[in-house]
Formats: structure tokens, C-alpha cells, sequence
């Protein structure tokens, strides 16, 4: 059913993982930018191992070329997390000074989405 609108499925999960993502820093207090070294390598980790399923089993749900899913996956976030940035202290007053490490951790994950798609067999 969904695999002739891979494109509005993809952008439509895209859009959810970024608002999801987004809620969470948003209400939760555990986001800590600054934590230990090893608290930060944890999260890029578990944060990478997430974005780099998903575009794959998402490909294979809609019988789709992985990269176009992934590109199509990473740009909601990508378009929005720019106006996350410029409205940083009132999207999160709870994480105060903490723009450039959400960026990097941002920069990381839609790397890593785009990386999954393009390290995909073109089998679909």
C-alpha cells in the first residue's frame, strides 16, 4: 500500500523522529550535553546504532532504494533542527549553552542515516 508514496512515508517518519527526538530534550531532564566523556560517547552510540537501522528496515518495508529513503528520512529533521538552532533558548531553556554540542550530535545522526542508506545493496 505504502510503497508507491515511499517518499511522504519517509518524510512523514523523518518528521516523527525529529519531533520525537525534540519533545524529549524538550521535558526531559536527563539530556545532558555536558555530562563525562563516557556518558556523551554513550549516547552518539546508542543514538547511531537507531539512525543507522532505520532507514534500512524502513527501505526494506517500502521496497525502496535505501539511500533515497534515508536522504528522504534525514531532511525534515535536517530543515528543522536549522530554526531549532536560531530559537535555541526558547526550544530548550532547559539546556542552556548547549547549541553546539546538539549540533554536533545532530550532524553525527544525519550522517549516520546517510550512511546507511548508501551502504546498501541496490538489490530493492
Amino acid at each position: 500500500m505504502f510503497r508507491s508514496h515511499w517518499r511522504i512515508v519517509s518524510v512523514a517518519a523523518g518528521f516523527l523522529v525529529w519531533a520525537l527526538a525534540t519533545t524529549t530534550l524538550r521535558v526531559a531532564d536527563v539530556a545532558r550535553f555536558g555530562g563525562e566523556a563516557w556518558e556523551q560517547v554513550a549516547v552518539y552510540a546508542c543514538a547511531a546504532i537507531a539512525v543507522f537501522a532505520l532507514p534500512r528496515m524502513l527501505s526494506a518495508a517500502l521496497q525502496a532504494r535505501a539511500m533515497r529513503v534515508a536522504v528522504f528520512l534525514a531532511l525534515p529533521g535536517m530543515i528543522l533542527d536549522v530554526g531549532v538552532l536560531h530559537l535555541w533558548p526558547r526550544v530548550f531553556p532547559n539546556l542552556p549553552a548547549a547549541e553546539a554540542q546538539f549540533g554536533a550530535l545532530m550532524l553525527w545522526l544525519y550522517g549516520m542515516t546517510l550512511l546507511s542508506g548508501a551502504t546498501v545493496g541496490e538489490e530493492a
